[in-house]
């Protein structure tokens, strides 16, 4: 709830398969009949090397393996998954609810749901057969009260050194100079390696950095001291992962929103796995109108 008690104003977010905001089950990436299977349209497994991992055309994540699911936590009133899928080879759940059979793609839309009562949700698409493929998905949450404007800060995680606490495990890196100008990022390798920084003022947030083969699991804690100022964070725990073989750089590697504007945020980012990258951090506030 924004501070007047209304519901946050709804905001669309775009997210491609690469983004560690939808999550893949069993593993992100691997062989087509037993994980997801990330794939570009114009590029092949064969032509994959360490100085060639960038793909060409467009993503997708795919699996024929029965039982392989998706799940996609977040604040707000609509989602939209995209991909291909034939009738019956994939089911879809909200929170709790009942399970649908999917019905299928219609010009790339597997399936959509709107109307949610504001808050926090998770979907789930499960593969019943076939093959399915996701391309990715719109989630619609919640931004600044009724009666503001957006207004955007990119902190760019390379230049702002200042804006980061607890960074003694973490540095500056110029990523993929053997195939690029190069992606400045803050790095580690360092297995529970943290990263804080705190955020007012503001409705809300994403982290972004890339996905490559290199990285692994890793959380985001966003608390704060003000009573109800969390609700519309999603769970702590969740561990999202970044971890691709092909790379794509300034996903959405985390999202908060419907934050409180009047409340202070601590958040704190714990790498899990063999190395984790950030690229920025776009920060959005609600000015009055």
């Amino acid at each position: 709830m924004s501070i007047s008690g209304a519901d946050p104003l709804p905001y669309n977010v775009s997210l491609t398969d690469q983004s560690a905001i939808i999550r893949f089950f069993p593993h992100r990436d691997g062989a087509v009949d037993d994980n997801w299977n990330t794939t570009y349209s114009e590029s092949s497994f064969a032509e994959w090397s360490y100085d060639n991992t960038f793909g060409k055309g467009v993503s997708s994540h795919r699996t024929t393996l029965i039982g392989a699911y998706i799940l996609i936590d977040w604040a707000g009133t609509a989602v939209w998954i995209y991909g291909s899928g034939s009738k019956g080879s994939y089911d879809v759940a909200i929170d709790q609810g009942a399970t649908a059979q999917g019905a299928g793609d219609v010009g790339g839309l597997l399936f959509s749901q709107t109307g949610l009562t504001y808050g926090l949700h998770t979907v789930n698409l499960t593969v019943t057969g076939g093959e399915v493929s996701i391309s990715g998905a719109i989630i619609t949450v919640g931004m600044g009260e009724p009666g503001t404007t957006l207004q955007t800060r990119n902190i760019s995680a390379a230049s702002s050194s200042t804006f980061f606490q607890n960074s003694q495990s973490w540095s500056i890196d110029e990523l993929y100079t053997n195939q690029t100008a190069g992606y400045p990022c803050m790095t580690t390798d360092l297995i529970d390696a943290t990263l804080s920084f705190t955020v007012s003022e503001a409705v809300g947030f994403i982290i972004y950095g890339s996905d490559d083969w290199q990285q692994g699991l890793f959380t985001v804690s966003v608390t704060s001291d003000d009573i109800g100022a969390a609700n519309s964070i999603t769970n702590n725990t969740i561990q999202y992962s970044p971890r691709a073989l092909w790379t794509q750089v300034n996903v959405p590697k985390y999202l908060a929103a419907g934050l409180d504007r009047s409340a202070s945020y601590n958040v704190e980012i714990t790498n899990l796995g063999a190395s984790f990258n950030m690229a920025s951090v776009l920060v959005y506030a609600a000015l009055s109108r």
